[in-house]
Parts: structure tokens; C-alpha cells; sequence
């Protein structure tokens, strides 16, 4: 009883320091069918709300554009004949293009706001693949997909509505196996996803550059395959191994690329070690061992060998991140993943809203699913909530431990009480969305966050209107 107590007053507390900056009453014959929000223009934010007609087939969106100082640009109701399904986002001066792909009908839109003139335009493609990976720039979105054969290799480039690209790269012949079972995660390094992703295949966009770095964690080791967008026949191979290292039964394996850099992290029972190799020569750079080089004193020591019992747990791998400082340094941040809940997604705010496309559809088929779960499991399991596509950890413990993090500089030195201040800021977003999701009030709550404050969009359930809140980060 006294934890919920707490509970509530937290909560009250939390919301009532929210700041409405915008209002929208919902027509009566119209049923509000999700949300959608993104951050645009480094302290921008883009809404959408997206709306069915009652008892009939048609759709209704609602765009609304706030500054960074808060000016509301609301934009005229557009009509849809069917509700979009956002895979990415991004801006190029004055406007705004949404990328959308339709399972059923197998088709891309490009749907661009013109936040100036509050126009509209949309683009849409019929009998296209659905794009393996997709790449979220701040000035373009980049789709990938690579034929059943593994042969091809499709290289969809979108700025605007009219301006796209696609080329169709060929695959060397000693890459098709290599291809055709490939499954990479996009990883994004113009923002900081604080965790990363879990070993496996990944794929960079390296200036004008495609870079996979594959994991193996048989082996402990990372290859690369780089691919120049300018000279697309050009495969470039290199094969990545920790030299003189001192680990015996390596437990986790995990890498990042970073400033044409292969960092890996292997760790055991009794140490970690992070590896530093030159991407384009595969040549190893730098060794360093946590115990060794990082943690020295008594407390400190302590400190890394209760970290090491966590993560020795079966289920909970190592995770690794670069964040570049405002000294122009990198913080390596190496930390942990339960991979039964957590799943990477750059693009976090995918968990939401905004997968409406078959919506109410899609509902009721998770609720038929979830009952055949529940018949299939033991008494008193649950649904894992890995099934669902979350873009951060949901279930988040709170004696979880505190990453560690260590600086180097450009020549890989260690540094020691070196600045903590980072370019891309570590929020905490998974508290700030439960506060809104708990509230039963709201309902289709989506969320953008700047460097300063969160921006919410919500339908209150009391008087059905559409609301934007804004609240200043702690």
C-alpha cells in the first residue's frame, strides 16, 4: 500500500509540471487510430495524428510542426485511403518526408510536409520489396534489401518525394552464401542508443560507405565487409582477432565501429578486455585489459567484480557503445542486456503508436496470440516481451549496474578524469515514457525528445481531445 501511495504522488507530481502548447478537438464521426512523433531539426519536433472516418473506409491525418521555442504550425486535415506504416523520417531544409511501406499492398510512400508553405505531397511506388534494413539519416533515408539468391544488392537512397535513387549493386559470387542469410541491424551514429545491439551482423553508413561487421562468437572474432558506394564493385574484406589476449573461456563477444575503428569487448569471469582494430587495414591498434589498465584501486576493483558477477548470468550480454565527447574524445561505454527483453532499435520510438497500419487488426490478433501463449506455457509464465518490437529495455531492473565508461583520445590513449560531457546526450527515455504511459488518462501516446525537454502528443480519454505537452528534461 505505502509503494502506491508513492507511487501516485510521483506520478501527480511528474505530470502536473507538464506545459500544454497545443489542443485539437476530434469531429464526432472520426476515431482516432494512433500518434506519431519525431524530433526534427535538432530541437524541432513533427506530430502526426491519424484518424479512421466512422463505418467507413477512409482515413484522416493530422500533421502539426512545433519550433524549437515552441511555435505550433498546424497543418490542414490530408485524406488517406489507408493509415501509414512509418518506417523512418528526415528533414531537408523546410521539409519533412515520412517513409511508409504497406505489407499487403507491397507498396513505399514518401509523404513530404512543406512546414513554410503547410503543403503537402506524396509519392507512392507500387511492387516493392520490403527493405531489409533501413537507415534513418537527418538528410535522407537509406533502404536495403538483398534478393533471395543473395546476388543483389538493392540501394535505395530517398531525400523527397521526387528525389530518390535505387541502384542494384551486384554481389561477388564467394559473398552469395555470405548475403543470402545476411540479417543486419542498421546501426545509426548520428544520434546514441546507449546500449547498442547484441552480436550478430551489423551494417554502417561510413561516410560514402557501407560497412557490414560481422560477430562470430565461436570464435571471438569480427570480419568486415565495406562496399564503396562510388565504386560498388570494390568489396573490401578484412578479418578482425584479438592479439595476446589473456582471456580463457570468453563467455560475451561484442563489437561497434566507430571513426573507421573495430572496437571489440570479450569478457569472462575475471576480466574484460576491448580491442581496437583499423577497419580498412584490419591491423590491431590497442589492448586493454578492465583489470589491468582500467580499475586499479581496491574499491574500484570491487566495483568491476561485482559487475562481472551480474553479467555472468547466461541470459545477459555485453554491450558495447562509443559516445564522442565535447573534447572531441570517445567515451567507450561498455554495458549489459538481458536477451530475453531488450531488443535494439535505433529508430526507439517505433515502440509506440505508429505501426497502425492494420491496427485495430493487429490487436486482436496479439490478444488471440497472447491466449495460446498463455495455454502453452507453465502455470505462472507470462508472454517474454521479446516478442514485442520495443525500442529500448521495457523491463529495465533497478539494481541493474552502471555501465562503465572510460575515455580515449584520437590516439587511443587512456584519459584519465577526462570530461563526462558528450555531443549526444544520454536520456533516460524509458522513464520519462512510463510516466505518460501509466497515466490511464492518455491513450495513443507517442514522444520526441530534444536535448532539453520531451514533446508529447496523447487523446485524453475524459474529452477525446488531442493534446501536445512539452516538460523539461531533469
Amino acid at each position: 500500500m505505502r509503494f502506491f501511495l508513492i507511487s501516485l504522488v510521483i506520478l501527480s507530481t511528474v505530470t502536473s509540471y507538464a506545459n500544454e502548447i497545443y489542443k485539437f478537438s476530434v469531429d464526432k464521426d472520426l476515431h482516432v487510430e494512433g500518434t506519431y512523433s519525431a524530433e526534427i531539426n535538432k530541437g524541432a519536433s513533427f506530430h502526426l495524428v491519424l484518424m479512421k472516418v466512422k463505418f467507413e473506409d477512409r482515413y484522416k491525418m493530422l500533421p502539426v510542426y512545433i519550433t524549437k521555442t515552441g511555435e505550433v504550425r498546424e497543418f490542414d486535415l490530408i485524406a488517406l485511403d489507408v493509415l501509414p506504416n512509418i518506417i523512418s523520417h528526415h528533414s531537408v531544409n523546410d521539409n519533412i518526408s515520412l517513409v511508409s511501406y504497406n505489407d499487403k499492398e507491397k507498396s513505399l510512400s514518401v509523404f513530404e510536409f512543406d512546414i513554410k508553405s503547410k503543403s503537402f505531397k506524396k509519392n507512392k511506388q507500387e511492387e516493392v520489396e520490403k527493405p531489409d534494413t533501413v537507415f534513418r539519416l537527418d538528410n535522407a533515408t537509406v533502404l536495403l534489401t538483398v534478393d533471395k539468391k543473395g546476388e543483389k544488392l538493392g540501394y535505395w537512397r530517398i531525400v523527397s518525394w521526387d528525389n530518390q535513387k535505387l541502384e542494384h549493386i551486384d554481389i561477388p559470387k564467394e559473398l552469395n552464401k555470405e548475403f543470402k542469410k545476411i540479417n543486419a541491424v542498421a546501426i545509426n551514429q548520428n544520434e546514441f542508443v546507449e546500449k547498442g545491439s547484441f552480436p550478430g551482423t551489423k551494417a554502417y553508413l561510413n561516410n560514402n560507405e557501407l560497412v557490414y561487421i560481422i560477430d562470430d562468437e565461436k570464435s571471438n572474432t569480427s570480419k568486415s565487409i565495406i562496399i564503396d558506394l562510388n565504386n560498388p564493385s570494390d568489396f573490401l574484406q578484412k578479418e578482425f582477432k584479438t592479439v595476446g589476449t589473456n582471456l580463457e573461456k570468453v563467455k560475451d563477444y561484442n563489437s561497434y565501429l566507430y571513426n573507421n575503428k573495430v572496437f571489440t569487448v570479450a569478457s569472462n569471469k575475471e576480466d574484460m578486455e576491448v580491442t581496437i582494430h583499423n577497419l580498412k587495414e584490419g591491423r590491431q591498434e590497442k589492448r586493454l585489459s578492465l583489470q589491468q589498465d582500467i580499475f586499479k584501486d581496491n574499491q574500484e576493483m570491487e566495483k568491476f567484480r561485482e559487475y562481472l558477477d551480474y553479467t555472468a548470468k547466461g541470459k545477459i550480454k555485453a554491450m558495447l557503445t562509443i559516445n564522442e565527447t565535447s573534447e572531441g574524445n570517445m567515451a567507450v561505454r561498455i554495458d549489459q542486456a538481458d536477451n530475453t527483453s531488450y531488443n535494439y532499435n535505433y529508430n526507439w520510438w517505433w515502440h509506440h503508436e505508429w505501426m497502425l497500419q492494420q491496427n485495430m487488426m493487429m490487436q486482436m490478433q496479439m490478444q488471440q496470440n497472447m491466449r495460446q501463449m498463455m495455454q502453452n506455457l507453465p502455470s505462472g509464465f507470462g508472454p517474454n516481451p521479446s516478442t514485442y518490437e520495443y525500442g529500448y529495455n521495457p523491463n529495465k531492473k533497478s539494481n541493474e549496474p552502471k555501465p562503465i565508461v572510460f575515455v580515449l583520445n584520437n590516439n587511443l590513449d587512456l584519459i584519465n578524469n577526462a570530461s563526462g560531457e558528450t555531443v549526444y546526450p544520454e536520456i533516460e527515455r524509458e522513464k520519462y515514457l512510463k510516466e505518460y504511459e501509466d497515466d490511464r488518462n492518455m491513450r495513443n501516446v507517442s514522444a520526441s525528445f530534444t536535448q532539453l525537454e520531451i514533446r508529447c502528443v496523447y487523446q485524453d480519454r475524459k474529452s477525446k481531445e488531442i493534446i501536445i505537452d512539452t516538460k523539461l528534461l531533469n
